[in-house]
């Protein structure tokens, strides 16, 4: 192993686990294979546009929960939608930035089919506090918009 010093400021160093290096890199090119990977080997379906060559969505067997990769957005990040009814509005949303952790977005996902497998996925009758003290616990801010919206924000990792 070099020793530390022997690094000079414009040298590259690889970090692991990646979220380690700070806030505002890009993901790796292998989040999306990491996330579907993981809601693949749950049973999950992933649909592969064709002008394209890797899957953009993903969907649980009963189809009340789908994540997608949002590569024309303008954060080119990620979404989640939980529904209580196919047909109806959603239940709750996630959304990540491409500056999300590609770890993060595939441990989520992955507790997200976990929960979603053994029937623990929270339903609009859990206690909202169940959802939201781990949260506010970590640190995490919270907002209520004029809609009723609610968002969370992780707290900075890094100060600027």
């Amino acid at each position: 192993m070099p020793d530390l010093d022997s690094f000079g400021p414009d040298d590259p160093v690889l970090v692991s686990p990646r979220y380690l290096a700070g806030p505002r890199l890009e993901q790796r090119p292998l989040a999306a294979a990491m996330v579907w990977s993981s809601l693949m080997k749950a049973g999950w379906a992933t649909y592969t546009p064709d002008n394209q060559r890797e899957p953009f969505l993903c969907a649980s067997p009963c189809q009340l929960v789908r994540a997608a990769r949002m590569p024309n957005a303008t954060d080119g990040g990620w979404k989640t939608v939980v529904y209580d009814d196919a047909m109806g509005t959603p239940w709750w949303t996630a959304e990540w930035t491409q500056q999300t952790p590609a770890e993060l977005l595939t441990d989520f996902h992955h507790a997200l089919a976990e929960a979603h497998a053994t029937g623990a996925l929270h339903s609009p009758t859990s206690p909202a506090a169940a959802v939201y003290l781990p949260l506010l616990n970590a640190g995490w801010s919270h907002m209520v918009d004029e809609r009723g919206n609610q968002t969370f924000t992780s707290p900075t990792v890094l100060p600027r």
